[in-house]
């Protein structure tokens, strides 16, 4: 049985008619396990605030799922307009940037969020992280070191 690592309401913007808009969305956040991949799954929110999977049918229609291993980036965003309908000022933007598309959503725990996603996606706790810097070497992760057939290329020898 997949255990769900963290679930909310959150906003995703999108454009209707050259409109920007904010959908609410009910997101799932599942780790990899033996029983699946690590994935983020959107489902709609229908009016009244209940979410389109109803009770526990989860529709293909109204359901997209995003593997973790195709994250490539989660930020915040700063100059982003916010949905209206959110009661606090606490509320801020982040962006999923994937290989496939770029997301950008919105919640007042958008810390949690962020940090919960970067966990799963990149092994670290929080913060901008770019799957590119762990590849360079940078950040946490493996040290680079030298070797006979990784050596770094020196001029004047």
């Amino acid at each position: 049985m997949e255990v769900v690592f963290k679930e909310g309401m959150l906003y995703l913007k999108g454009n209707k008619f050259g409109k920007k808009t904010w959908k609410k969305i009910w997101m799932v956040l599942y780790p990899p396990s033996v029983f699946g991949i690590g994935r983020v799954e959107f489902y709609d929110i229908l009016d009244g605030g209940h979410t389109s999977t109803g009770s526990k049918s989860k529709s293909a229609q109204s359901r997209k799922i995003v593997q973790l291993c195709d994250c490539l980036s989660v930020t915040l965003v700063p100059d982003e307009s916010y949905p209206p309908a959110l009661p606090n000022d606490d509320c801020r933007a982040f962006d999923l940037n994937t290989t496939q598309r770029r997301y950008i959503l919105a919640s007042e725990n958008y810390h949690d969020w962020v940090g919960a996603l970067c966990q799963l996606a990149f092994q670290k706790e929080s913060g901008h992280t770019e799957r590119g810097e762990k590849e360079r070497g940078g950040g946490v992760g493996i040290p680079m070191e030298e070797n006979e057939l990784y050596a770094t290329w020196k001029t004047g020898t």
